[in-house]
């Protein structure tokens, strides 16, 4: 019967579906000079959680984006 084949297919491949392949973040160079002109006005510094919040970006992506900006290979 068709609907018991899409069932056993559904539940055959369930198990890969789960497993999203990683897709590495699409580094923007917008969003470095975002981040750059924001941490040149403020002197004194801010935590990467403020950082997101300003710039509405994604907490985990604002910490990647300083690690790849405070990488020593970046200012070679």
């Amino acid at each position: 019967m068709p609907g018991e084949q899409r069932v056993d297919f559904i539940l055959e491949n369930v198990y890969r579906w789960m497993w999203v392949p990683f897709i590495p973040m699409i580094l923007d160079q917008d969003n470095m000079n975002r981040i750059k002109k924001l941490l040149k006005s403020r002197p004194k510094g801010l935590t990467i959680s403020d950082i997101a919040q300003i710039l509405k970006l994604n907490r985990n992506s604002a910490a990647k984006y300083l690690e790849i900006l405070s990488s020593p290979a970046r200012w070679r």
